[in-house]
């Protein structure tokens, strides 16, 4: 997990209108909801510290943790409240677009590489080859169907002069 650097904060009493002064608290991850593991923490520089304890105006020191996420929650008595990690949240913003700039490029070499192996298809010569058009299982009279559309070969044509026969499913040679 990362280490993140979490700056000073006003610590609020429990009513939000107040700063809660002089409270010690621990700092925990946010999904340990009945607190119960506190994250081991340091000040800013890495020394050891065994609580955050916020100053007589409410002001919690800034300290570092290792925590999954750049959230964290802090924790005296009745009070709880939520610190982000500014730096943390770049960090992982910066990350995000990395790991989308990867998946484009990835995505765009892809379809290059396809369209590079659909060129090199070749397609059968259907010189001599009058075709059904056959789509959702009915008939679908015209030469360049739907995608999805299933050509059935019912026997000998020219495709340059095929045109549509009266019952509306089979191609004809009208040259």
């Amino acid at each position: 997990m990362p280490e993140y650097l979490f700056t000073h904060m006003t610590a609020l009493d429990e009513t939000g209108e107040g700063p809660a002064r002089q409270a010690e608290g621990q700092v925990y991850e946010v999904a340990d909801t009945t607190f119960t593991t506190p994250l081991p923490i340091t000040d800013p520089s890495g020394s050891p510290l065994s609580a955050l304890t916020s100053s007589s105006m409410g002001i919690v020191p800034a300290f570092r943790a290792v925590a999954s996420q750049p959230r964290v929650v802090w924790r005296s008595g009745p009070y709880t409240q939520d610190i982000l990690s500014n730096d943390g949240v770049m960090a992982e913003l910066a990350a995000a677009k990395d790991s989308a700039q990867r998946a484009a490029d990835a995505a765009q070499l892809a379809q290059e590489q396809v369209e590079s192996i659909v060129e090199d298809v070749v397609a059968p010569d259907l010189t001599g080859v009058v075709i059904r058009l056959v789509y959702s299982g009915g008939t679908y009279p015209s030469k360049t169907g739907p995608s999805g559309a299933r050509y059935e070969f019912i026997g000998p044509a020219n495709p340059e002069t095929l045109g549509l026969m009266a019952d509306g499913d089979n191609w004809i040679e009208v040259a």
